[in-house]
């Protein structure tokens, strides 16, 4: 008995020890935590290679797999250490019944006696996914009959052990534009949903994400193709393939608005919930960023840059401009350390009107890094959109433009009676003096040379100086006191 229980032992010792010859597969194209689904219109690779399998000179196998109507070969490339003369591949995939079906045989051509190889690669598959492809189905690949050829002891043919892989596929979701959160209805929760995810989308980002098209914005399902979070997709208000700021512009547009097409699988919700102060931040400088457009919406957003002062200024806070004074909706979001810019959103809320956008829309309060009186403090509104209360977003071309002008003083500021320009370039010609409601209190044609504005009789309070020419406008903020 206890030669039987040794035997037994010394056995289970040498099993142990042993581990299945296998042919594997693996995503070629995938980035790890991408490599579990796939997408439609895109394509992608599998990597077909041998584990435990020594002295090696040839691999035959199937690829079976489901959803051939959507899922379509592609073709191959040899990558591995068989040479491409020595490798033959047919696809027998069957499209009406969905069965897909690649048979491969891969030979070193040297025979038992020639070179052979250890875990070899064998060859590179091609697939793509169709527009048609299900979303949120599933497709399996598994081998079939693999065998492969070794040269020792004798050369002979072994069985291999193909693990099936799983992929989720990834297809065209209904997107109802502002709901960000897909549960139904739009609201706040769908703000705090756009701040979670906010500037995915990029290509090689995190999340890749996907235009949509035609990017519309009415309050009606719209076709997107899946991102690689899908949750995310529906945080894509505006179809543009990134969340950022014009996102929240749509939610506003639809607020309240409400569906009853939500699927509660992909329903998603978040516990993020962005607090905005709109108020001015007291003992600072108030800068206001005044617009002059003919456009009618009920909110606007852009990025405001401060990029030209930062060695000077530092904005500490935005707030609500002259225009948008009464509306609900506003959000803001600095950019990273280091950085000098800051996004801004603001406006009503459906079902509010439209406003003519002309005017103060926002004001940054400024902070003197050096002792100086936000008279030199140049910004940049740059990426500027709008949005009709009908939801359509547009470019909101402004008066309004980014860089400081290097060769252009305006002093002093404040000013008490005179405000003088001093000008070194020949591309201005005529200046503007703006005030926060973006009304035109004096225009004079300039050139090169000092000029004086008689500004003793205006109002005081902060206004806005245009400087224009043919290719160029530029605006610098005064204080007349």
């Amino acid at each position: 008995m206890k030669r039987i229980a040794t035997l037994v032992c010394m056995m289970m010792v040498a099993f142990s020890g042993l581990k299945a010859q296998e042919i594997v597969l693996e995503r070629f194209d995938a980035v790890p935590g991408k490599s579990h689904f796939i997408t439609a219109t895109q394509p992608f690779s599998m990597l077909i290679s041998l584990d435990n399998v020594s002295s090696c000179t040839g691999v035959s196998f199937e690829l079976r797999f489901n959803n051939a109507g959507s899922i379509y070969f592609d073709g191959w490339t040899a990558v591995g250490a068989f040479p491409s003369d020595g490798i033959v591949i047919i696809d027998e995939s069957n499209r009406v019944s969905g069965q897909g079906k690649i048979t491969v045989g891969a030979l070193s051509l040297q025979g038992t006696n020639g070179i052979t190889f250890d875990d070899p690669v064998v060859v590179q598959l091609n697939f793509v996914v169709n527009t048609t492809a299900q979303h949120n189905t599933n497709t399996v690949f598994s081998f079939v009959n693999s065998e492969a050829v070794v040269a020792q002891p004798e050369g002979t043919i072994v069985n291999l052990f193909g693990q099936p892989q799983l992929f989720n596929v990834h297809g065209y979701v209904d997107v109802w534009p502002g709901d960000a959160n897909n549960d139904g209805i739009v609201n706040n929760k769908d703000i705090s949903q756009i701040g979670l995810f906010f500037d995915d989308g990029d290509p090689n980002g995190r999340i890749r994400g996907f235009k949509r098209s035609p990017m519309s914005t009415n309050w009606a399902p719209q076709s997107a193709l899946a991102w690689d979070s899908v949750r995310v997709t529906y945080t894509d208000c505006d179809g543009s393939g990134r969340v950022d700021i014009n996102d929240l512009l749509v939610v506003w547009a639809n607020m309240s608005k409400t569906h009853t097409s939500i699927k509660r699988s992909d329903e998603v919700s978040s516990p993020v919930s962005p607090t905005q102060d709109a108020e001015p931040v007291v003992g600072t400088i108030q800068i206001p960023v005044v617009v002059n457009t003919e456009y009618n919406g009920i909110g606007v957003s852009g990025r405001i840059d401060w990029s030209a002062s930062a060695e000077n200024y530092k904005v500490v806070g935005v707030s609500k401009g002259s225009i948008f004074a009464g509306a609900p909706g506003f959000f803001s979001k600095p950019g990273g350390e280091g950085s000098n810019y800051i996004d801004v959103a603001l406006g009503y809320f459906y079902p509010s009107p439209d406003v003519l956008i002309n005017g103060e829309i926002m004001v940054l309060s400024v902070e003197p890094l050096n002792g100086g009186d936000g008279s030199d403090f140049a910004y940049a509104f740059k990426n500027q959109k709008g949005i009709h209360s009908s939801g359509g977003i547009f470019d909101l071309v402004t008066s309004v433009l980014p860089e400081k002008l290097a060769g252009v003083h305006v002093y002093p500021t404040p000013a008490e009676h005179m405000l003088t320009v001093e000008n070194e370039r020949l591309d201005i010609s005529q200046v503007v003096l703006v005030d926060a409601l973006g009304r035109e209190v004096l225009r004079a044609d300039i050139s090169v040379g000092n000029f004086e504005l008689n500004v003793e009789t205006l109002t005081r309070g902060g206004y806005t100086l245009l400087m224009k020419g043919k290719k160029i406008e530029a605006a610098v903020p005064v204080v007349l006191k």
